[in-house]
């Protein structure tokens, strides 16, 4: 299935386990409730996609063009986002734990509201108006990332690596900051 057009498809709850979806345009695709486990969906077009309660663990989403796109309460534990362009997504509730977006650049009021970032690898990336509040970033890679107008509002930082980090006309109101490496590269007690 890889390049296939399955724009505007219903594939909502479909068993994708594992299938070679690289390159493949699925812009405006149903694609909620669907397990696409290990899919490769690296190069793919999901403009606008429904990926909302997908299970996306472990995913190559790499290179992908994902603006717009719907992810809320997706599981995308172990997934790779790599050079993936998120814009205006909605990723409200979703496990993100343990997944590479090093050098992502997010942007235009994307909502990681109570997102799971756990152990996430953030080094290097641009988060412009991003909604990160309420979010867990336990023990998450934020080396030289640059968080430009973020709402970090009780967000939890506890054990981070922010060596580097640029929070720039950002709401860090509240923040736990416990055992994080600070900017300057002292522990924050």
């Amino acid at each position: 299935m890889s390049g296939a057009n399955l724009s505007r498809a219903d594939l909502s709850e479909a068993d994708l386990s594992g299938v070679d979806l690289s390159g493949a345009n699925l812009s405006r695709a149903d694609l909620s409730e669907a397990d696409l486990m290990e899919a490769d969906l690296s190069h793919g077009n999901l403009y606008k996609a429904d990926l909302s309660e997908s299970k996306l663990r472990n995913s190559d989403l790499e290179e992908a063009f994902l603006q717009g796109a719907n992810f809320s309460r997706a599981n995308l534990k172990g997934a790779d986002l790599s050079r993936a362009v998120l814009r205006e997504n909605n990723l409200s509730l979703v496990t993100l734990s343990e997944f590479n977006l090093q050098g992502l650049n997010l942007a235009n009021e994307t909502d990681l509201s109570s997102a799971n970032l756990r152990g996430c690898n953030l080094r290097g990336a641009i988060l412009r108006h991003v909604n990160l509040g309420y979010s867990l970033l336990h023990r998450t890679n934020l080396i030289d990332a640059i968080l430009r107008e973020a709402n970090m509002i009780d967000a939890s930082l506890r054990g981070g690596d922010l060596r580097g980090a640029k929070f720039r006309n950002s709401n860090i109101n509240d923040i736990n900051l416990m055992e994080a490496i600070m900017p300057d590269g002292s522990i924050h007690p």
